[in-house]
């Protein structure tokens, strides 16, 4: 089984994927309800991402573990972001990570200047869904974009 991951403290999508590439479960792992005292300290959130991944692992004992390769856009969002790969790399340091840049998902499934829209429609295209930026389902279309990029294109 193969999870991929479009990481974020406040918001992480994952989509876990079959060794033959079929999409058997999505979801997000949602910590906005989790209320911090300081700004930079984000321990809850990340005990609660990390417990939510470990339960996952549980189920399903993944053998490869794919992660969109975060960039720097704004600091304060790119430290978090890189606090939480820290947890992702951590509980899942014995199996096989693989980083894919958001541009190449992109180019792969739309083009390279598709934006959330582009891309949520592209998935549910490929995958018969009913994802919506309205619900910020964006998180798990980029989860299922790794997955389909790595299924169709790497492997």
């Amino acid at each position: 089984m193969i999870l991929c991951l479009d990481a974020s403290l406040s918001c992480t999508g994952y989509a876990i994927f079959d060794e033959k590439g079929n999409l058997k479960d999505k979801g997000i792992i949602d910590t906005k309800f989790i209320k911090i005292k300081d700004s930079e300290i984000h321990s809850q959130k990340l005990l609660y991402i990390f417990n939510v991944l470990n339960k996952l692992e549980k189920e399903y004992n993944f053998d490869k573990v794919i992660i969109e390769r975060s960039f720097v856009k704004f600091n304060k969002a790119t430290k978090a972001i890189q606090k939480t790969l820290g947890v992702i790399e951590l509980l899942f340091n014995k199996k096989d990570i693989m980083l894919i840049s958001p541009q190449s998902t992109k180019s792969f499934l739309c083009n390279k200047n598709a934006d959330k829209e582009d891309m949520i429609k592209a998935i549910n295209f490929l995958y018969d869904l009913d994802l919506s930026l309205k619900k910020k389902e964006d998180n798990i279309a980029d989860a299922i974009a790794l997955g389909h990029y790595y299924f169709n294109k790497e492997k």
